[in-house]
This record gives structure tokens, sequence and C-alpha cells, in this order.
């Protein structure tokens, strides 16, 4: 029975009634698709009816390159009518730009976006949207932080690049003890679904949530789960410590992450030259 199903999925063409429910739904777009939306009915105002609208009013449309310029001038002024009409609503404010990060990140999969135009809008979409006051917004702290957790997880393209930390702004004392158990939590989910390089985005953001909530004595075990396959979160914790005057920690660190890996040779380097010293010393 096995070897016939595998002959049917691997050499035999597939009409549609052919998929399985597993197959119309990979665990990949589940949880991409739970990362952009899946919270949204737990928001005060939800952000569904101004995605609609962006949809409506913009396209879902592939659009090669040079076209999208155009695209992202009329996402600018979407932006900019539903700021005006959400100015003195928080909760609406919220979701109108919660609304627009998922269009942004849509409209980049979809679209050649090499000049880079929708891509500028989606960082300050996302920026923004972290930095709007949750509290005032009136939703669950803990579901805001999952819902912008899971979106930087998901974040393919570069648009926080040396802004790694800024999204955490907000993510302090409890809260980033949620933070951190739900992406590790996260990390185990999406490594048990085969998608291990957001799995290791998670542990990442790990990192950069420690340095933007200053929790010092934690750089160290999150360098141990990283390793030296990712040199720029390691170099972050390392420089993040020495700023707060904590050398011995950056040392840490190092050694922490001093094992086989893409980057391990780099950042021996590295570790010398922000500590003085190597890091099996």
């Amino acid at each position: 029975m096995r070897a016939k199903a595998r002959t049917k999925v691997l050499k035999q063409g597939l009409y549609p009634r052919d998929l399985t429910d597993a197959m119309r739904c990979t665990p990949r777009e589940r949880l991409h698709e739970r990362a952009l939306r899946g919270r949204w009915p737990l928001f005060p105002i939800s952000p569904q009816p101004f995605y609609e609208r962006l949809v409506n009013g913009l396209g879902d449309a592939y659009l090669p390159k040079g076209a999208t310029f155009r695209l992202a001038r009329r996402l600018e002024a979407a932006r900019e009518r539903l700021d005006a009409k959400t100015t003195k609503e928080p909760a609406a404010r919220l979701a109108a730009r919660r609304a627009l990060v998922s269009f942004c990140y849509r409209a980049m999969e979809r679209c050649d976006d090499s000049y880079g135009e929708i891509g500028e809008i989606a960082r300050e979409a996302l920026l923004t949207s972290a930095k709007l006051p949750f509290h005032v917004a009136g939703i669950a702290s803990e579901v805001w932080c999952e819902d912008l957790c899971e979106l930087l997880v998901w974040e393919d393209w570069g648009l926080l690049h040396r802004h790694e930390t800024k999204p955490f702004a907000q993510v302090h004392g409890p809260l980033a003890e949620h933070a951190e158990r739900f992406l590790l939590e996260l990390a185990d989910e999406l490594n048990a679904n085969r998608l291990h390089y957001q799995a290791q985005e998670a542990l990442q953001n790990v990192a950069y949530l420690h340095i933007a909530a200053g929790r010092v004595t934690r750089f160290a075990e999150v360098a141990a789960r990283l390793g030296s396959d990712h040199w720029v979160p390691i170099v972050s914790l390392a420089e993040a410590a020495i700023t707060r005057e904590r050398r011995d920690v950056a040392r840490a660190v190092f050694a922490a992450a001093d094992r086989p890996g893409l980057q391990r040779d780099y950042l021996h380097e590295r570790c010398i030259e922000l500590t003085g010293q190597p890091p099996n010393r």
C-alpha cells in the first residue's frame, strides 16, 4: 500500500481531486498564513477589513521589475488615507498598520521588488506597527507580542538589516519572558515541520530580544543555541555586552558559540578583535 502511494505521488501526475488536505495546505503555507493573519480575530478591531480594502484597491497580481514603482506610490497614498482616518482611534490605527504589513509581505512574495520600493514601505509599516502603544489600543499584550514575533520569523527580505532590535522596543520585563518562551516553542514547532530556516530565524530573534531588553545575563545562553552558523547575532550580543562594560559576558558569548559551523573562524577573529582573547581561553 505504501509503495503504491509513493508511486502515485512521485511518478504519476496528480489532478486537483487527488490532493489531500495536507497536500493542499502544507505546513509552510499553514504556518505562514498563521503568522500573517492568524491572530487577527483577537485584535480589538480586526485588520481584515483594512486588508481587504488594500487588496480591492491595489490588486494582488504579479508585477515585474519596474512596475512596482507605481504600486509603491499607490501604497503610500493608501497608507496616508488610512492614517488620516484612524489618527484618533488607537485600535483602528493598529489594525490598519498591521493589515499594511501583511499586504506588503504578500506583495513582495508575488512581485519582483528588485528595486526595493515595496520593501521600504514594508520596513516602515513593520517598525511603526511594533512601536504603536498596544496597551492604548486595547489588545492583550501576549497576543500583540506573539503576533509580532511570528511576523519577524517570516521576514525573508532583510527589511530589518541593522535594525534587528527595534521591533522589541516595547518588549521588556514579564513580556520579554513570554516572548522568549514563545519564540523557543515556535522554533521547536518549525523544526518539527522541517522549516529549519524559519526555526533559526526564531532563535536569532531571541538574541535581538535580549539585546533590546538589556538581559545581559542571558546572552551566552542564546549564543550556545545559535552556535557559529550565524555570525551577525553572535557579534551583536558581544558588542551589546561590551557597550554595557561587560567584556566578560562578551567572551562568554563567543565561547558559547565556539563549535563547528560556517562562521567559526570568523567569530574567532571577531572575538580577538573585541575582547583581546580567543574564545577558548
